[in-house]
């Protein structure tokens, strides 16, 4: 009889293992929130429905400005508590449909499917981030502010692929974050 639950209590174990290796493949471990990978996949999902359908989509390229200064100032520790509460405010404001994904460091970018207006719902959706990181982070007794930089970039009118799609919302970010 214990023979027969060691064995079960191991296959147990590498079943849970399992699924944190898999959970590890598609998602950031920080914030939770889908990587890299995971937002490949879906972005060439939303491309291929898009181009069948004749809809629009957009892209939205974020970098927290001047984060170095809070690991800096703050250490790495209460850096990423920042990085967890930010993802925590994008769950909140975004659609299930929707896909946030921290693409390392301080960068994330979103994936906003099916938008019936892209460009004006695009927009909205970058008001609302602004607003909602404008309330100050407060975590082991500091008051963290952070801001954001943003570019967005539309499918088709931006590009018809991916990686362009992606360039073309990173350059605009990086034209937002000068200004």
């Amino acid at each position: 009889m214990e023979f027969v639950s060691q064995q079960i209590a191991t296959a147990i174990e590498r079943k849970q293992a399992e699924e944190k290796l898999k959970f590890l493949s598609l998602y950031d471990y920080l914030t939770k929130l889908p990587n890299r990978v995971l937002f490949y996949d879906r972005m060439k999902q939303e491309i291929a429905y898009a181009r069948r359908e004749r809809k629009k989509f957009s892209l939205m390229f974020l970098d927290l400005d001047n984060f170095k200064e809070v690991n800096d100032k703050f250490g790495h520790d209460i850096g990423d508590q920042v990085l967890q509460g930010v993802a925590k405010r994008f769950r909140k404001l975004l659609r299930k449909t929707d896909t946030i994904c921290r693409l390392g460091g301080d960068e994330f970018i979103i994936l906003l499917p099916r938008l019936a207006q892209a460009r004006v719902n695009t927009v909205d959706v970058a008001r609302k981030i602004f607003s909602s990181l404008s309330e100050p982070f407060l975590i082991k007794g500091n008051q963290i502010n952070i801001t954001t930089s943003i570019g967005i970039a539309l499918y088709p009118d931006d590009g018809e692929k991916g990686e362009i799609l992606i360039k073309s919302a990173d350059k605009a970010m990086y034209l937002a974050k000068k200004e």
